[in-house]
């Protein structure tokens, strides 16, 4: 469907304002309750766009999550599928083009039809088995950028399918054939494998005023509030908090840390504080300054996401820490070691903006409330977006 029916779909049916949705997202809407989603294949990662650069997960034609939750709170009778144009075709590509070592070939055999993942078992592996031996196969096929953005939007898509997905007559969201074979696909290496994160190697670089910079530089506004932030202000918000940190990395290698084992790509959470008072929770702070972005419900419920991986569920196994303790990293190793008796750890999510901007689709009074039924049985939430002073560096109570 053209863009612009998909505009004055969600304008009018919907009652969304969407002056800012992209025209690389195309969307079916049946007139009831079905809304398909389809996003280009280079918002995946997989491959580079127009520009030849990679397209981010905050970018307004890859930030997924943040359409289908703003178009789900218009319309919460909806049902959702999300669906990427060409997937099949690329996969079907990369698995031409590896070095299929003889022991690899005599095993198994790509069929090609319709379905990339329909192969015949020859010998004796059984079908799961060789679907994550193939799948390992293509994933390391794709050049080393690319996989790591790839890696990472395939994980934003298990996750968010698992948490909201229809199951025995709940949830509203689904994945098209393609997309729920490579999740599980996913899944299963992230289960059947080691994944670390990695640790800082030095402090946030400190800015002494906001004079250092002007809007050329390469230290934004939003640089400077974090850093005010981290040095007190936000402990004005959180006055309960163990510790406060920023710049926190959130990039995942299989099996030991190098650049030749990252399957996410590089990247940082913004602020996080740690409250092991009252209970046992690490709440993270995605941090807006003079820049409206449906994206940042993306960047949040990654963040938060992989901070529950890797400190609750313990999916992801946490780095030790090195003599030299960057950014407060100690606090959150221990947070991830403990084992709590009386309380759960949980994660927090919240999406801070400065005094003026905050996108009008992130302002919608149900937004948080849909993304808080999510099956983790509140042990990973989120609260409404909390406004900050721009010039003060804190938040407005």
């Amino acid at each position: 469907m053209a863009n612009q029916d998909a505009v004055k779909i969600l304008k009018e049916e919907l009652d969304v304002l969407m002056k800012d949705f992209p025209k690389e997202i195309s969307i079916d809407f049946d007139g009831k309750n079905n809304l398909t989603m389809t996003l280009l294949l280079e918002a995946t990662g997989i491959i580079n766009n127009q520009s030849g650069q990679v397209t981010n997960m905050q970018d307004n034609n890859a930030c997924f999550e943040g359409w289908v939750l703003a178009i789900r709170a218009a319309n919460e009778n909806l049902n959702i599928k999300l669906c990427v144009s060409g997937l099949d075709k690329e996969l079907r590509s990369l698995s031409k083009s590896m070095d299929q070592d003889d022991d690899f070939a005599e095993k198994t055999t790509i069929v090609e039809n319709e379905k990339w993942i329909d192969k015949l078992v020859l010998g004796k592996l059984s079908m799961n088995e060789l679907t994550d031996c193939l799948f390992h196969k293509l994933f390391w096929n794709i050049s080393d950028k690319n996989r790591c953005h790839f890696g990472r939007f395939l994980y934003r898509v298990l996750r968010f399918s698992e948490q909201y997905a229809k199951v025995k007559g709940s949830g509203w969201f689904e994945l098209d054939a393609d997309l729920e074979c490579l999740c599980k696909c996913f899944d299963r290496y992230l289960k059947n494998n080691l994944f670390l994160n990695n640790i800082p190697r030095c402090e946030p670089k400190r800015i002494s005023s906001i004079a250092e910079y002007d809007d050329k530089s390469k230290i934004s506004k939003e640089y400077f509030v974090e850093q005010q932030m981290s040095d007190g202000k936000l402990k004005l918000y959180v006055n309960d908090a163990e510790c406060i940190g920023r710049q926190f990395p959130v990039s995942l290698f299989e099996g030991f840390v190098s650049k030749g084992t990252r399957i996410f790509s590089g990247g940082f959470l913004d602020l996080w504080s740690l409250n092991s008072v009252d209970g046992d929770e690490l709440t993270i702070y995605e941090l807006k300054t003079k820049n409206q972005m449906v994206g940042a419900l993306t960047e949040i419920f990654f963040y938060a996401n992989f901070m529950y991986d890797l400190c609750v569920k313990k999916i992801f196994d946490i780095s030790s820490p090195t003599d030299k303790n960057y950014r407060n990293y100690d606090y959150i190793y221990l947070f991830a070691k403990r084992n709590v008796t009386k309380v759960t750890k949980k994660v927090k999510g919240i999406i801070l903006f400065d005094d003026t901007n905050i996108h009008p689709l992130l302002a919608m009074s149900n937004i948080i409330e849909i993304m808080n039924k999510n099956r983790t049985k509140s042990k990973l939430y989120y609260v409404k977006p909390v406004k900050y002073n721009l010039s003060a560096g804190c938040i407005v109570k």
